[in-house]
């Protein structure tokens, strides 16, 4: 005859005499199984080209099955549409971050260095441009949304050089999408044109010398 008893204390079953432990009840934080997709999605873009990227192979990336991977994103689409923002939160949260000094030049020069070194580290979207890819597709406005809030940080500093009379009069939020193209000139001529060797951040105060003095006459950089 089976003889069960529970014990709470210990989780165990005694079925016929012999001890069997209960398995216990795996409990998953959202927060964590949601952050660990979202890093597997940037991991597997540096090996596949996300237009041929598939849910397959993020949800191999993450160690999950596909079916658990759709309970959080609906298709790859709104997956990398939830990392673009948070990469470009990423760069707002830079900027907002960092410090001033006596001079708003240098202070704009150290904001780009940190960018492109950003673009650096993540240069899977450094060289994909993944957010201008989905830039046309159903989540463009609330993408757009948060570059704009991105530029409006970016382009208060730009602001506080023109202040100081260092810059010309300009839209800032247009300055700053301009000098944000510049960056990702650099990065295009890094990776994929093999043409620059150093560190991206390395380049950050020859893209802002082109950023104010552009390719016309030679003359004084000021600082």
């Amino acid at each position: 005859m089976l003889q069960a008893v529970l014990m709470t204390d210990q989780s165990v079953i005694i079925q016929a005499g012999e001890k069997r432990k209960m398995p216990k009840k795996r409990i998953e934080d959202p927060g964590v199984r949601k952050r660990q997709i979202l890093d597997a999605a940037r991991l597997a873009l540096r090996k596949t080209p996300y237009h041929e990227l598939s849910m397959d192979d993020v949800a191999r990336t993450a160690r999950i099955s596909k079916g658990l991977l759709y309970l959080y994103f609906k298709d790859k689409e709104q997956l990398f549409a939830a990392a673009t923002h948070e990469i470009i939160a990423e760069l707002g949260e830079r900027v907002r971050k960092a410090p001033k000094t006596a001079s708003p030049l240098k202070n704009l020069e150290a904001i780009l260095s940190g960018l492109m070194a950003f673009g650096e580290s993540n240069s899977e979207y450094a060289t994909q441009f993944v957010g201008e890819q989905l830039a046309a597709g159903k989540h463009a406005e609330a993408l757009q949304m948060s570059f704009q809030a991105f530029l409006s940080e970016l382009g208060g500093r730009i602001q506080e050089c023109v202040d100081a009379g260092l810059m010309r009069v300009h839209d800032t939020q247009m300055s700053a999408e301009a000098l944000i193209e510049l960056a990702k000139l650099y990065m295009r001529r890094k990776y994929l044109l093999k043409k620059l060797s150093r560190p991206l951040p390395a380049y950050a105060p020859e893209v802002l010398d082109l950023f104010i003095n552009g390719f016309g006459p030679k003359g004084t950089r000021r600082s």
